[in-house]
């Protein structure tokens, strides 16, 4: 039972108390509402948005220099491809200049022009060099019509040594006469030193890519330069092909300081109006139009200090993204000359909407995740929380435990999340480092490649510059023409720094003296002033006193010859030893400041060791040449000798019979006296044997005169008038003892007036060579056979052609007939040399030529040209 007092205690309660009860029950409720997310959630979610940003600004970063080098690397890649089309395109350039130069009737009208010009007062000449121009003119112009339409040739123009001047534009014949020598660079480079040149050049209307080459015609039997040949086209189709190809436009832009330097004052100003242009620049060739909008962008990027306008950069263009690069373009002399600067800038633009919107869907893409990754994690921590919290309106004690494990949980969760942003900062981190090596390893690698390939192609010049060299020792058959055409080989050797001047000097090694014997564009004062110098003075004497190869960079105090004005340049001095002494010193005029090389001084040791070894070769040869033509002599005495006895035995019997005859004459008159009848009889016979004797010793003294001739002709080089066909005659009697004993006929075709102002001796030893030739290897000892010499004379030259009838000459062997020391009959005597001496004499002291052919019939035929001597 209940206690009434105790229910009527419950059921009236005190105000106070019951606003207080429910003051505490609202308390938690309100501590619930402000405490449901507390401080340390809020604190989580930051760092979980710093984190998240963090990441999107590291990927976002990541992203951009990736595009950016994308750029760049196009970029490059576009101007390795202009580069390598404009090289195609000079190349062919100088092939259609090449083809051109080389027709025989082009040759001989441009000279006869140079020569009418000339005799007109040089510039444009007078009205034979009109009529020339024509004529040139018409000879060309179908060709060149052609060519422009097939292969976009545009420019075709013929240029007169020694400078430039220009003597027929093809593609303009209206204008001629005007001197070009300070724009057409090519074309001085090609007349100086007669060699094709090719490159970037402007002119006086157009730029363009140009291909020269000298141009060479006969004159009185001689090869003589006339001038040169330019063949040229614009960037027009060149620039269309590589758009075309690469989907890439592109503009050249040439500096307006060259243009006002190279343009005719009026054309440029046409331009102006016609071709889009600013302060800086005038563009020359463009694929598209939207170069004039492009303008201003490329004058601010070239006149900022950031130098802008050599890297690629991404800009709006028409609204829509573009990317941009631009690099220097250097002209011919440019190419020469680094400091001169370039000239002109190409401009490469494409439309780089797909790769920007690939970059920019990228960074879209991070964001969206990093936002996403963010809710979510929101969610599921609000989640976590709520759950956690959830048990705070139960017991106690499972309110305590499910808080606990949900602060666990939380801890836990914290950990995880903490570990998972340390390790995407460090990998984020560990990104950054590996995209920084890369960087630099790429570099790094770059650079290699570069000095690799500079060294690759130093090497490749060198080895081709030695074999060259190896060449011109090898066909050098004297030592004037082994020094001539080493120094011009080695002048023609960019990369030693070498300029157009050179020369060689002998030495003499009794006096202690060099003297100048092969020289190249020297000076006249330097010629007279080097003539003699001795050893130890100057640079070259240095050389040659130390053996060492002497260099200088300018003129200093080691110059010891010197002359007022004197030029500033520099010099290699090479000294060529042979057996430890130095027989001679080659000198190369360098560009003042050259420094010297390493690899060009190797290069030079080895030229002189080359060199070295031809001027050993040349002695020895030399000797064994010597001694070949006195072995000839010899066997020519003995021939003398044989054919003097024949007519002297006849006088000899004759004389002695006369003698007996006198004797029984005088015999009968001391006896019996003396009839009229047998006096008669004796003069008669006196008279006979007296006459036999006078013949036969005039014939003996004939001979002795003719043998002494050819002896002293053949044991001389001095040149002086003769008949030929006496000439030939005597050199075939002097060989009758060998001829005696074959039955072999020597028939010579030849005009008994011909009468040459020459070497006989040279002719003496050719023939002489040549028959013992046919008897040694045509012809077996009782084999009849037949040598026909037929020698036909023509304006300026003459031709001898040689058969015999014998076995002939295999193909393999007349390849190698002319080598020195090539014989079939080693075993029997063969020296070797005879037909090496032929080919020597003709082709040296001549100055002709000679091959072996292959007869209609059978044998050896030996077909000699033979310039006459003025």
């Amino acid at each position: 039972m209940t206690d009434p007092h105790t229910e009527q205690g419950s059921a009236v309660a005190d105000p106070q108390d019951e606003e207080a009860s429910q003051e505490a029950s609202a308390q938690p409720a309100r501590r619930k509402t402000k405490r449901f997310f507390p401080a340390s959630f809020w604190w989580i979610s930051l760092f979980v948005l710093l984190s998240d940003f963090l990441f999107v600004w590291f990927n976002y970063n990541s992203t951009q220099a990736l595009f950016f080098e994308n750029l760049r690397a196009q970029g490059q890649r576009q101007q390795a491809i202009f580069q390598l089309s404009q090289q195609n395109v000079s190349t062919h350039m100088q092939q259609v200049a090449t083809f051109v130069a080389n027709m025989p009737k082009v040759q001989q009208l441009f000279l006869a022009g140079r020569r009418a010009v000339e005799a007109e007062g040089g510039g444009a000449g007078g009205e034979q060099a009109a009529k020339l121009r024509a004529e040139l003119m018409a000879e060309v112009a179908q060709g060149w019509k052609e060519s422009m339409t097939l292969f976009g040739s545009r420019q075709l123009h013929f240029h007169l040594a020694p400078g430039d001047t220009s003597f027929l534009r093809v593609h303009a014949p209206h204008k001629f006469g005007d001197n070009l020598a300070m724009v057409r660079h090519t074309v001085v480079e090609a007349n100086v030193r007669r060699i094709p040149t090719k490159g970037y050049e402007s002119g006086r209307v157009y730029s363009g890519i140009r291909g020269v080459v000298p141009v060479f015609a006969m004159e009185n039997g001689e090869r003589v330069h006339v001038g040169a040949l330019e063949a040229g086209t614009s960037f027009n189709q060149h620039l269309q092909q590589i758009k075309k190809a690469y989907g890439v436009e592109l503009a050249v832009l040439m500096t307006m300081e060259h243009a006002k330097r190279t343009m005719w004052p009026d054309f440029l100003e046409k331009q102006k109006q016609l071709q889009p242009h600013s302060e800086s620049f005038l563009v020359e060739f463009s694929t598209s139009t939207e170069i004039k909008s492009l303008m201003p962008e490329i004058e601010r990027a070239s006149s900022s200090d950031s130098h802008q306008c050599g890297t690629s950069r991404l800009i709006q263009l028409h609204g829509r993204p573009t990317a941009i690069s631009c690099f220097d373009l250097y002209d011919f002399l440019g190419e020469q000359q680094p400091q001169r600067g370039p000239i002109a800038k190409v401009v490469a633009w494409y439309d780089a909407t797909d790769s920007y919107g690939e970059f920019t869907q990228s960074v879209t893409r991070n964001i969206w995740f990093a936002c996403i990754a963010f809710f979510l994690f929101e969610l599921l921590l609000g989640i976590f929380w709520w759950l956690g919290t959830r048990g705070i309106q139960q017991l106690v004690h499972q309110r305590t435990v499910e808080l606990e494990m949900s602060n666990l949980q939380l801890n836990r969760l914290t950990e995880h999340l903490e570990k998972s942003l340390t390790e995407t900062d460090s990998a984020n981190r560990q990104l950054s480092k590996m995209q920084a090596e890369l960087e630099q390893r790429v570099e790094q690698r770059t650079a290699s490649l570069a000095a690799s390939e500079k060294q690759l192609a130093t090497e490749v010049v060198i080895r081709t510059a030695l074999n060259k060299l190896l060449e011109i020792s090898l066909n050098a058959h004297t030592m004037d023409r082994l020094l001539e055409d080493a120094v011009n080989l080695l002048l023609t050797l960019k990369f030693l720094g070498v300029e157009a001047y050179g020369g060689a000097f002998v030495a003499d090694h009794e006096e202690r003296k060099l003297k100048l014997h092969t020289s190249v564009n020297l000076d006249p004062h330097i010629q007279q002033m080097c003539e003699i110098i001795p050893y130890g003075r100057c640079l070259c004497g240095r050389a040659a006193a130390e053996a060492e190869i002497i260099y200088s960079g300018h003129v200093d105090e080691r110059h010891e010859v010197t002359y007022s004005d004197m030029p500033d340049h520099g010099h290699y001095s090479i000294p060529v030893l042979l057996d430890g002494m130095v027989v001679a010193v080659v000198v190369l005029y360098l560009r003042a400041g050259v420094p010297r090389d390493e690899n060009a001084v190797d290069f030079l040791r080895s030229s002189a060791d080359i060199l070295s070894s031809a001027i050993r070769r040349l002695h020895t040869q030399d000797a064994l040449m010597q001694s070949e033509k006195l072995a000839s002599l010899g066997e020519m005495v003995a021939g003398v000798a044989h054919e003097i006895n024949t007519p002297v035995g006849v006088g000899t019997t004759a004389t002695s019979e006369l003698v007996d005859k006198t004797r029984e004459l005088q015999k009968i008159w001391r006896a019996d006296g003396l009839s009229e009848e047998e006096l008669k009889a004796y003069l008669e016979s006196a008279e006979q044997l007296g006459q036999l004797a006078q013949q036969n010793m005039k014939r003996a003294a004939e001979l002795v005169r003719s043998f002494k001739l050819v002896a002293v002709d053949q044991a001389s080089e001095e040149k002086r008038h003769f008949n030929l066909k006496q000439h030939i005659e005597v050199v075939v009697t002097s060989m009758q003892h060998y001829l005696k004993r074959t039955p072999i006929k020597i028939e010579i075709d030849c005009a008994h007036d011909l009468r040459l102002n020459s070497y006989p001796g040279v002719f003496s030893q050719i023939f002489t060579n040549l028959i013992h030739n046919s008897l040694v290897h045509a012809f077996t000892p009782d084999e009849e056979g037949e040598v026909h010499i037929h020698v036909v004379c023509h304006k300026d030259h003459m031709e001898i052609v040689y058969r015999d009838t014998g076995r002939g000459i295999p193909l393999e062997h007349r390849k190698r007939i002319f080598e020195p020391f090539f014989t079939t009959r080693r075993s029997e005597g063969g020296s070797g040399l005879g037909m090496h001496i032929v080919h020597n004499l003709v082709t040296g002291h001549l100055d002709g030529t000679v091959v072996c052919e292959e007869p209609d019939t059978k044998g050896a035929q030996f077909h000699m040209v033979i310039p006459f001597f003025r």
